[in-house]
């Protein structure tokens, strides 16, 4: 996915996938995006768009201002100089987490610690604000990433303001 602009006229609400059974995956540019062989590449896209979290779910939920979920199996996959203006939100019912950033909810990968495959988010900026306030058993939130694990973000900036307001 390349040089994408999505202008603040769009909001993006509520988007769910079927692979996983009852997950949310909410992004300003992509919501969701797995793969295999490295063809995960989310490069010089824009999102000014609003992108809200504000249902209900028994499992987790992934709110981002360019993308919600990126899954790495094998491989490498990227976010390269993006930039979020909108704000992030999360306002609903995550039972088992919500996962909230202002580039990426959260970047993953299933290979193992000592695999040299890794998502990586270079270059990327976040000047939206970031928000939750619902219901969680689990709640990461960042500017740029709201839960990393044995990834890279890399030259990355955000001036967008993180708040919680309400924790249940």
């Amino acid at each position: 996915i390349r040089n994408i602009v999505i202008d603040e006229t769009c909001s993006v609400a509520n988007r769910y996938t079927s692979e996983y059974n009852n997950q949310a995956h909410i992004g300003g540019i992509i919501g969701y995006c797995k793969t295999n062989d490295g063809s995960c590449i989310i490069e010089s896209c824009v999102s000014m768009a609003e992108v809200t979290f504000s249902g209900n779910t028994t499992d987790v939920s992934f709110t981002g201002g360019i993308a919600g979920l990126l899954v790495l199996i094998a491989n490498n996959a990227v976010i390269r100089n993006c930039a979020n203006y909108g704000s992030v939100s999360s306002t609903g019912t995550s039972t088992e987490g919500a996962y909230i950033g202002g580039i990426v909810g959260s970047p993953q990968r299933s290979t193992s610690p000592s695999s040299t495959s890794y998502v990586s988010v270079q270059n990327c900026a976040n000047y939206g604000k970031i928000s939750f306030s619902g219901t969680t058993n689990i709640l990461d939130i960042g500017g740029i990433s709201g839960f990393s694990y044995y990834n890279n973000i890399d030259n990355c900036v955000s001036s967008g303001q993180v708040a919680v307001s309400s924790l249940h």
